[in-house]
């Protein structure tokens, strides 16, 4: 989670689902590292995949704001 890649898209998916294009034009990387970040994001239980057709969309899962509230408390000391 502390890898400043998947944080981003964390931060991304807020906004609600997106496929895997518009997650690199907004954080201008390639696809291979997108999609290999979103896997790890995945595995952990942090986002969520739905298939449509040959395109992925991801969102947050609810797992995913009890993380990133568990990583600021961290932070600030909590």
């Amino acid at each position: 989670m502390g890898d400043p890649c998947r944080l981003a898209i964390l931060k991304f998916l807020r906004e609600g689902e997106h496929c895997v294009c518009e997650i690199m034009i907004a954080l201008n990387r390639p696809q291979s590292s997108i999609s290999h970040h979103l896997s790890i994001l995945k595995d952990a239980g942090l986002v969520k995949e739905r298939k449509d057709g040959k395109w992925s969309y991801y969102r947050l899962s609810e797992g995913a704001v009890i993380e990133i509230i568990n990583q600021v408390k961290l932070l600030v000391g909590e």
